[in-house]
């Protein structure tokens, strides 16, 4: 586009930059979701972009620029990365300028790579899954140590240099690949509302981080002894589901989709059916086994939370004849929402004062000597 004059430019530089960024999404063909308290929107096709109204820019936290920064900006970049065009472009586009030109293109998939220099002392990950979420120690130091978690720093500023320290889950796929991460920060901070921790889920989300227990083998399978995969929408809620039932669990896949993802289902199902598959079949998989596979060696366990949206996805998913079973936390009294960490948290507690009760009872009943309660009141008075 050619402007007649530097006023002009800078005119049509200062309206495209000014314009709401959600309708610029919008116009996009760029789905998105309100998220926690409405202060964040994230785009349903990659949640890792992330847009925030009230100061009209996105972060997209799964993607970096050519000098290894994360990709951010408002209207005219997030133009700019969806459509792969210039600056100019994109003001021109934003200003109406030859907007025919400009037609939403899926935004090819970048492979995510891992970057992250992890910390070799894990202490304060080793504190905040034990102390905070009540997860055993053995299982935090066995993740460790398979590698499946991890503890780094996240950079949250970069003009600032600001980092603070996260607790890493890992996605990885039957080859030993990490396909994405999902992050938990250990600090707690008013900045982050509700939740009180930084949250952040890098990668195509496609595939979930996953725990084996024994030595679940496909070729094995019968209806009697099933290739089984229980279900959880988070990485920690796994974790306290398998702290729970560890004992009772054996060669099973226990899988976090970090959301409510049916395609994360389907790439743990390819992975044991043929790792080596295409991306598209992968993803297309639990269809596959569900209506066109011997579907009884297989089952599946939704172990997700126990809330409207937790049974309505389960309710939604559309799967015929794999056999299926819920398996959802008790809700806890007074809670309109309740999870797996809910829950062990609710029976390490329980598991506390039943063991001071039970102390103090067997104390009282050893002690036969001592002043009972009634006497002590009556030498009171």
């Amino acid at each position: 586009m050619n402007y007649h004059s530097l006023k002009e430019r800078q005119e049509a530089y200062n309206t495209a930059r000014q314009m709401n960024i959600l309708d610029v999404a919008q116009s996009l063909g760029m789905d998105m979701k309100k998220i926690g308290s409405g202060k964040e929107y994230e785009w349903r096709d990659h949640d890792a972009l992330k847009i925030t109204p009230a100061w009209n820019h996105f972060n997209y936290y799964s993607q970096t620029d050519e000098n290894g920064e994360r990709v951010h900006g408002g209207p005219i970049q997030l133009v700019q990365e969806i459509q792969h065009v210039s600056f100019g472009e994109a003001v021109a586009f934003l200003t109406g300028q030859d907007i025919e030109k400009f037609k939403y293109v899926p935004v090819e998939r970048k492979e995510f790579e891992y970057k992250f220099k992890e910390h070799e002392y894990t202490d304060l990950t080793v504190e905040y899954l034990t102390k905070e979420r009540g997860i055993s120690q053995s299982t935090v130091k066995n993740l460790l140590k398979r590698g499946l978690i991890a503890q780094t720093n996240f950079t949250t500023d970069f003009e600032n240099h600001k980092s603070e320290p996260v607790v890493v889950f890992k996605s990885i796929d039957a080859k030993g690949v990490v396909k994405g991460v999902s992050l938990q920060g250990i600090w707690a901070k008013e900045e982050y509302g509700q939740r009180g921790h930084l949250k952040r889920t890098l990668g195509d989300g496609n595939q979930g981080m996953v725990l084996k227990v024994g030595n679940p083998d496909l070729s094995n399978a019968t209806p009697e002894n099933p290739y089984t995969v229980f279900v959880f929408e988070a990485p920690i809620d796994m974790l306290s589901y398998y702290d729970l039932f560890k004992d009772n669990l054996n060669n099973a896949v226990l899988v976090a989709m970090n959301g409510k993802k049916p395609v994360v289902i389907s790439n743990v199902l390819a992975d044991a059916i043929n790792p080596n598959a295409r991306p598209e079949l992968k993803e297309k998989a639990l269809e596959t086994v569900d209506k066109n596979m011997r579907s009884d060696i297989f089952k599946i366990v939704f172990a997700v939370d126990n809330d409207v949206h937790g049974i309505e996805f389960i309710d939604k998913i559309n799967i015929e004849n794999i056999p299926v079973v819920r398996h959802l936390p008790k809700m806890l009294p007074g809670k309109e929402k309740t999870d797996w960490n809910d829950m062990l948290r609710y029976v390490r507690s329980k598991a506390k004062t039943n063991s001071f009760e039970a102390r103090l009872n067997k104390a009282q009943a050893d002690n036969t000597g001592s002043v009972q309660p009634e006497k002590m009141a009556a030498k009171s008075i």
